[in-house]
Protein backbone atom coordinates (compact mmCIF):
# COMPACT_ATOMS: atom_id res chain seq x y z
CA UNK A 1 0.00 0.00 0.00
CA UNK A 2 2.77 2.44 0.91
CA UNK A 3 4.54 1.78 -2.38
CA UNK A 4 1.39 2.56 -4.38
CA UNK A 5 0.79 5.79 -2.48
CA UNK A 6 4.41 6.79 -2.98
CA UNK A 7 4.14 6.19 -6.71
CA UNK A 8 0.89 8.15 -6.89
CA UNK A 9 2.44 11.00 -4.90
CA UNK A 10 5.38 11.14 -7.32
CA UNK A 11 3.04 11.29 -10.32
CA UNK A 12 0.91 14.03 -8.75
CA UNK A 13 4.07 15.96 -7.79
CA UNK A 14 5.31 15.75 -11.38
CA UNK A 15 1.99 16.91 -12.84
CA UNK A 16 1.83 19.86 -10.45
CA UNK A 17 5.40 20.80 -11.36
CA UNK A 18 4.52 20.70 -15.05
CA UNK A 19 1.50 22.96 -14.49
CA UNK A 20 3.71 25.36 -12.53
CA UNK A 21 6.23 25.53 -15.37
CA UNK A 22 3.41 26.12 -17.87
CA UNK A 23 2.15 29.00 -15.70
CA UNK A 24 5.59 30.59 -15.81
CA UNK A 25 5.86 30.04 -19.58
CA UNK A 26 2.45 31.57 -20.28
CA UNK A 27 3.16 34.48 -17.95
CA UNK A 28 6.44 35.26 -19.70
CA UNK A 29 4.72 35.07 -23.09
CA UNK A 30 2.05 37.55 -21.99
CA UNK A 31 4.46 39.95 -20.28
CA UNK A 32 7.19 40.04 -22.90
CA UNK A 33 5.28 39.08 -26.04
CA UNK A 34 7.92 36.56 -27.08
CA UNK A 35 7.53 33.19 -28.84
CA UNK A 36 6.68 30.09 -26.85
CA UNK A 37 10.06 28.38 -27.24
CA UNK A 38 11.97 31.40 -25.95
CA UNK A 39 9.52 31.78 -23.06
CA UNK A 40 10.00 28.08 -22.25
CA UNK A 41 13.77 28.51 -22.11
CA UNK A 42 13.48 31.57 -19.87
CA UNK A 43 10.96 29.85 -17.62
CA UNK A 44 13.37 27.02 -16.88
CA UNK A 45 15.95 29.57 -15.75
CA UNK A 46 13.50 31.73 -13.79
CA UNK A 47 11.72 28.72 -12.29
CA UNK A 48 14.84 27.57 -10.46
CA UNK A 49 15.32 30.89 -8.67
CA UNK A 50 13.34 30.14 -5.51
CA UNK A 51 11.31 33.26 -4.78
CA UNK A 52 11.39 34.72 -8.29
CA UNK A 53 10.10 31.51 -9.88
CA UNK A 54 7.22 31.27 -7.44
CA UNK A 55 6.20 34.90 -7.93
CA UNK A 56 6.49 34.58 -11.71
CA UNK A 57 4.33 31.46 -11.65
CA UNK A 58 1.66 33.03 -9.48
CA UNK A 59 1.60 36.14 -11.68
CA UNK A 60 1.50 33.95 -14.79
CA UNK A 61 -1.47 31.97 -13.51
CA UNK A 62 -3.36 35.15 -12.63
CA UNK A 63 -2.53 37.24 -15.69
CA UNK A 64 -2.25 34.66 -18.47
CA UNK A 65 -4.87 32.18 -17.29
CA UNK A 66 -7.17 34.55 -15.43
CA UNK A 67 -7.02 32.55 -12.21
CA UNK A 68 -8.02 33.95 -8.85
CA UNK A 69 -5.02 34.90 -6.69
CA UNK A 70 -6.00 32.31 -4.06
CA UNK A 71 -6.01 29.44 -6.57
CA UNK A 72 -2.68 30.56 -8.00
CA UNK A 73 -1.11 30.64 -4.53
CA UNK A 74 -2.63 27.22 -3.79
CA UNK A 75 -0.99 25.85 -6.96
CA UNK A 76 2.45 26.87 -5.75
CA UNK A 77 2.08 26.35 -1.98
CA UNK A 78 -0.61 23.67 -1.76
CA UNK A 79 1.88 20.83 -2.20
CA UNK A 80 4.01 22.19 0.61
CA UNK A 81 1.04 22.39 2.96
CA UNK A 82 -0.06 18.85 2.06
CA UNK A 83 3.48 17.52 2.56
CA UNK A 84 3.78 19.14 5.99
CA UNK A 85 0.38 17.74 6.98
CA UNK A 86 1.34 14.25 5.77
CA UNK A 87 4.57 14.29 7.76
CA UNK A 88 2.74 15.51 10.86
CA UNK A 89 0.04 12.85 10.54
CA UNK A 90 2.67 10.18 9.98
CA UNK A 91 4.60 11.31 13.04
CA UNK A 92 1.51 11.34 15.24
CA UNK A 93 0.46 7.93 13.90
CA UNK A 94 3.89 6.49 14.61
CA UNK A 95 3.91 7.97 18.07
CA UNK A 96 0.46 6.57 18.87
CA UNK A 97 1.33 3.12 17.53
CA UNK A 98 4.34 2.96 19.83
CA UNK A 99 2.17 3.68 22.87
CA UNK A 100 -0.28 0.87 22.14
CA UNK A 101 2.31 -1.89 22.14
CA UNK A 102 2.13 -4.11 25.23
CA UNK A 103 5.23 -4.17 27.38
CA UNK A 104 6.84 -7.62 27.32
Amino acid sequence: MKENLGCLAAIVYGVIGLVQVLAIIDGIQVWLGIPWILAAFLSLIIGYIPLVGTIAGIRGATTAWGWNLGWAIALFFGGLVISIAAVAIGGVSDRLSRRKRPIS
